[in-house]
């Protein structure tokens, strides 16, 4: 395949790195953790003045150079490009990291697949009819909110007025902070209802359907992040899938932790 900017680059598949995506109050405690830990550690942020970015040796706003400087990245040190959030898929193409953080407020995963697909000429918009019908067959409890005109349902194992701690340890069936228990994790249900037990499943039927179920594994209280290896299965099976993607083919993808999850609906246009 030929990846934009990263033509001749070796794909690292190691544990040396990590990518934290969003330099805020969170990305500076994501990339706190990372270089404490001695990982090599890649942010991105749009904004040049984020609170992260004091920890950077090396800043730029050229793609093609800090995909060069990777080989460079010493353990337990951060560089960072100021870009928007779609270059993060250049990135995931050097470089599989233990890690994926995402700390800014869009769905990570939609993102890298949108973009992904884009680079293949295939583009997606939000379907409200396929959101509503599922919505259907979620459990009224489990709906924070619906936003149909974007595709998506957030979901939770919190109440609409209730405001989680920033560093729970989120444990699978009970909530300490609101002294209750939880049915099931989120993750767990997703994985349930959309019958996607690995991570990507393909429904073959007229239009074709891709079911995509992620999770935000938790790192340290109140942080999480996708694994590295897991987001390239995702986008490596979507390339071997390629040839059944066609005009309205649905696309249903979710992240979800143990406590919370958000689903998007899409389609093909």
């Amino acid at each position: 395949m030929n990846w934009q900017g990263t033509e001749g680059r070796k794909k690292k598949m190691n544990n040396d790195y990590l990518i934290v995506a969003g330099g805020g109050k969170f990305g500076e405690i994501a990339v706190k953790y990372a270089l404490k830990k001695g990982y090599k550690t890649l942010l991105i942020d749009a904004n040049s003045d984020c609170k992260a970015a004091k920890h950077a040796v090396f800043q730029t706003d050229d793609l093609e150079e800090f995909l060069s400087k990777l080989d460079s990245v010493n353990e337990g040190t951060m560089i960072f490009l100021n870009s928007d959030i779609a270059a993060i898929n250049s990135m995931v193409k050097c470089v599989t990291p233990e890690f994926i953080i995402p700390v800014l407020p869009v769905h990570l995963l939609l993102v890298l697949i949108k973009n992904f697909l884009v680079e293949h000429g295939i583009r997606l918009k939000a379907s409200p009819e396929l959101a509503k019908s599922y919505l259907d067959l979620m459990k009224k409890e489990f709906i924070l909110g619906v936003n149909f005109e974007q595709g998506v349902i957030y979901l939770s194992h919190a109440r609409l007025t209730e405001i989680c701690p920033d560093y729970c340890p989120g444990p699978p069936t009970f909530c300490p902070h609101f002294k209750r228990e939880k049915s099931i994790p989120m993750i767990t249900y997703l994985k349930n209802l959309l019958d996607t037990p690995d991570l990507i499943r393909v429904e073959e039927n007229e239009d074709s359907r891709f079911c995509v179920v992620a999770e935000s594994h938790q790192i340290i209280p109140g942080l999480g992040g996708f694994l590295g290896t897991e987001i390239e299965f995702i986008l490596n099976a979507l390339t071997s899938s390629l040839r059944r993607i066609k005009k309205q083919t649905q696309f249903i993808i979710s992240t979800a932790c143990n406590c919370h999850g958000i689903v998007h609906f899409m389609k093909v246009v």
